[in-house]
């Protein structure tokens, strides 16, 4: 009896596995399926135009934490707001700005406003990070932000290792919004 438990366990433990976000290719598809809420939100910024960005907000009754997502292609293409959707479904209120016309100069105040804007979310419990895909280059500090940074490759996310990847990126920002509580 007791090894036909394990066996079940065991066959069902991939199906509670955290997965990561999908393909390029199921990105799209992903979105239509999902039943968490998203909307693009705009906000103003003294330096020029709006910052537009893509919010998803988690199923969970009690207030969440918010990861800021940067992609360095800075474009919201559907892998992006896919990934932030997967943010969503493990629990976080995810956030994707589009910084496709930011300066290197402009984009510590318009990440700054994105924060700000992170900490009014009424359903957000005022702790933030930031999750930079390709971005090793990119001069987003988190002493500036206030808010911890975890850069890492979007091939690591869309290789075989996703899983894995996407299962250290989870315990990055828990361990981290544990600490800071």
């Amino acid at each position: 009896m007791i090894i036909r438990i394990l066996v079940a366990l065991l066959i069902a433990a991939p199906a509670f596995a955290q997965q990561g976000p999908p393909s390029r290719e199921a990105a799209r598809a992903a979105l239509e399926r999902s039943p968490r809420h998203g909307e693009w939100v705009s906000v103003d910024h003294a330096g020029g135009a709006p910052t537009k960005m893509w919010v998803m907000y988690p199923e969970r009754s009690d207030k969440a934490p918010v990861i800021i997502t940067v992609h360095t292609i800075g474009e919201l293409d559907d892998w992006t707001r896919a990934l932030v959707d997967r943010l969503a479904a493990d629990g976080y209120i995810a956030i994707a700005p589009e910084l496709i016309d930011a300066s290197s100069s402009d984009l510590q105040s318009r990440m700054a406003q994105v924060r700000q804007y992170a900490m009014s979310i009424p359903a957000a419990n005022r702790q933030t990070g930031v999750l930079v895909i390709d971005g090793a280059a990119m001069p987003i500090a988190s002493d500036s932000l206030l808010a911890p940074v975890l850069r890492i490759a979007a091939s690591e996310l869309r290789s075989g290792a996703a899983t894995r990847e996407w299962t250290r990126v989870l315990d990055y920002f828990e361990t981290t919004f544990r600490r800071n509580k």
